[in-house]
């Protein structure tokens, strides 16, 4: 049995005729448990390819499967229990509280008009208390900061309890402090069966968290496979087109250019 908790076989999307294919035969798999960075230049597909995952677009051909299953087979809340995302931002249309906010990650687990109960409310203030943010509770969502709103919506993901989390450029806005409390959550979630998949054209953010690293460049996977393996020299300076040169500092890559 395949290890795979997502299965994207010869996939291709474009949102329009006339500006062609975003993904061009995109195959890749995601393996349960790991922590797999799409990492790329902007325009690659990236934030795409997410969508994709979560079923919000359809390929115009290819499939993809979730735990073997093809999306279109899986039902809304079915899905809603499985998979969540943590997008760049959220134009948020009413005036919500932090706390009434997380808890809309609880929605898949309740009925038309049911009331969380003490126990959904627990969820949401475990999920604020995981990312250090539990003395916003009370705070409302439109007075937070670009990085203080990222980590809320990465809350309300993890109140959800999905066991595929995807996230979207999820340290664009953060300092270097939450930035790194960010990552080291997402290192834990994979350590407690939680898979995850991120986004990101930043090479440190994927060599600080990720078990596994996608390479993209114009809708197509150039390299998949181990972290090491793909942030080489050789490999990015294809990504980007432009010659970089790769150090290791600790665990760490550090990608400079000329």
């Amino acid at each position: 049995m395949s290890s795979a908790i997502v299965s994207i076989d010869n996939v291709r999307f474009g949102y329009n005729e006339q500006d062609g294919l975003v993904l061009r035969d995109l195959c890749l798999e995601i393996r349960q448990g790991s922590v797999t960075a799409l990492l790329g230049p902007n325009g690659s597909g990236k934030t795409t390819l997410l969508n994709l995952c979560l079923g919000w677009l359809k390929p115009s051909a290819g499939e993809v499967r979730l735990e073997g299953r093809p999306l279109h087979s899986i039902a809304r809340k079915q899905m809603g229990r499985t998979v969540s995302l943590v997008p760049q931002d959220e134009h948020l249309p009413f005036e919500y509280s932090v706390l009434e906010y997380v808890l809309l990650g609880r929605a898949p687990y309740l009925t038309t008009l049911q009331i969380p109960d003490a126990g959904h409310v627990e969820a949401a203030h475990r999920a604020l208390r995981e990312i250090g943010a539990d003395q916003w509770a009370e705070r409302g969502v439109t007075t937070l900061s670009a990085g203080e709103k990222q980590l809320v919506m990465t809350a309300r993901s993890l109140a959800q309890q999905p066991r595929l989390l995807l996230m979207d450029e999820p340290s664009s806005h953060l300092d270097l402090a939450n930035t790194a409390r960010l990552l080291d959550r997402i290192s834990a979630l994979a350590r407690s069966g939680v898979t995850v998949v991120l986004t990101t054209h930043d090479p440190r953010v994927a060599s600080a968290c990720a078990t596994e690293v996608a390479l993209m460049r114009e809708g197509q996977i150039l390299f998949a496979g181990p972290t090491q393996q793909a942030l080489s020299a050789a490999l990015l300076s294809r990504t980007y087109g432009i010659d970089v040169e790769v150090h290791a500092v600790g665990r760490h890559r550090m990608v400079t250019w000329s």
